[in-house]
């Protein structure tokens, strides 16, 4: 469709390490975005409005215009990072073409930052190998020089 409005892109947040992460994957790509800030110290995250674009009720979530012209909804940060990629991405910018060794290897650390850990490592002000930071919701220590490592040899992760 050649009237297709794209992309026209809300991005439903809060300030916290979850709810950046799709910001930074925006700003990087260039698009255009308008925030709706989510304020979750108020649950406003389960208002009935906002359940009816993410059901779980969590941030962060955005709505777009797909291709067919309608509004879709994305929710949970590795689906919306999977579709910028391959909606908004042809350069490669955040992305790697599918099939080859980097796009198996960006899909390990997407899935391991949405998995939680990057969550539990993102209060960390500064990765330095062999750095442990302490995990609050288990009591256990996180070690981060093996993301580090890869942080530090690989070209697609930011330093």
């Amino acid at each position: 469709m050649s009237d297709v409005k794209r992309p026209n892109i809300t991005l439903y947040t809060d300030t916290t390490p979850n709810g950046i992460k799709i910001s930074i994957a925006l700003e990087e790509l260039g698009l255009p975005y308008t925030v709706e800030h989510i304020d979750i110290s108020t649950n406003r995250q389960k208002e009935p409005w906002f359940l009816e674009i993410n059901p779980n009720g969590r941030i962060p979530a955005i709505t777009d215009t797909f291709t067919d012209g309608k509004t879709i909804r994305l929710f949970e940060s590795g689906s919306i990072l999977l579709y910028l990629a391959e909606q908004y991405d042809p350069e490669y910018r955040i992305s790697y073409p599918k099939g080859t060794r980097q796009f198996y290897e960006m899909n390990n650390w997407l899935f391991f930052q949405n998995a939680g850990w990057f969550d539990r490592m993102s209060c960390v002000a500064e990765l330095n190998p062999g750095l442990q930071a302490w995990d609050r919701c288990k009591g256990k220590p996180i070690t981060l020089c093996a993301m580090r490592r890869r942080r530090s040899n690989t070209a697609w992760t930011a330093t």
